[in-house]
């Protein structure tokens, strides 16, 4: 049998407007889950990654199921990760890559271990060994929550100094096999509050990410911003009462095909018809 995008999931009865948690027992557990997932583009491999209860001064992991034959194979532990602190999986859009942020060794000289933002690239026996993405994206300082667009363009969260938090949205073209010096985004993205954790279209046409600017629900909601014919981003929107919570709502990524908008609320993995993004595109 053929894999499709939607055997990607896991016999789930997908959501309408309504969230829904996703795959209660499986991926949504008594572990905190503590990124989207990363789907594969084939729809045979989910990745996320949570933080192991109880806490005992384990580090936060990534794991995966893969789907093998008719059957999805039980949460495990990525072979890249159980060591260090790893989160924010996200896949590259041939699937060949898999980014992620982590607590590891850089092997730079003179630094201290930071978070900085890696990937392993697909060969015929698995994954190859982390491979730090490098300057100008990754600094002496903090670099989380990778998203990549189709064309390579990586948005990431990195040290941005006059900012609640400290942290700010960045993205940095891929050109000649390299990344460009990243560039924060506009203020309206990068307010004084604390703005993080983006999700970017494959397209670039908007962005959907997490803030506590007033005027929220909760603790941090989610917020979508179209671009604008000139490049630039605007104001961006409230996804609404049905989406934000008194509880905390992170960690945007919307699946490969579109159909579906997934985040964390709380420390549990929710879905809903990514609709509740389309209705509010300007006309």
């Amino acid at each position: 049998m053929t894999n499709t995008l939607e055997d990607a999931y896991l016999g789930q009865t997908p959501p309408e407007l309504t969230p829904k948690k996703f795959a209660a027992g499986v991926v949504s557990t008594d572990n905190h889950e503590h990124s989207s997932l990363a789907i594969s583009p084939d729809g045979t491999e989910i990745y996320w990654a949570l933080w192991r209860r109880p806490d005992e001064g384990l580090p936060q992991v990534i794991v995966f199921v893969r789907k093998e034959g008719e059957e999805w194979s039980a949460p495990q532990i990525a072979s890249f990760s159980g060591i260090y602190n790893d989160g924010g999986p996200v896949f590259s859009s041939d699937g060949q890559r898999l980014y992620f942020y982590s607590k590891r060794p850089s092997q730079r000289e003179n630094e201290p271990e930071s978070q900085d933002i890696w990937f392993v690239q697909k060969h015929n026996k698995g994954w190859s060994a982390p491979k730090n993405v490098g300057a100008p994206i990754n600094t002496e300082k903090l670099e989380v929550s990778p998203s990549i667009a189709s064309d390579g363009t990586l948005y990431f969260v990195k040290y941005h100094e006059g900012v609640e938090g400290g942290m700010g949205i960045y993205c940095a073209e891929y050109s000649d096999d390299h990344y460009l010096e990243p560039k924060a985004l506009d203020t309206n993205i990068n307010s004084q509050y604390h703005d993080w954790i983006p999700y970017i279209a494959p397209a670039q046409s908007y962005l959907v990410f997490s803030s506590n600017r007033p005027g929220g629900y909760g603790t941090f909601d989610l917020y979508v911003a179209f671009r604008e014919n000139d490049g630039s981003w605007a104001e961006p929107q409230n996804l609404g009462k049905e989406i934000n919570t008194e509880d905390q709502e992170r960690f945007p990524g919307v699946s490969p095909d579109g159909k579906y908008l997934f985040f964390t609320r709380g420390s549990d993995v929710y879905w809903v018809s990514s609709m509740v993004i389309e209705q509010l595109r300007p006309r």
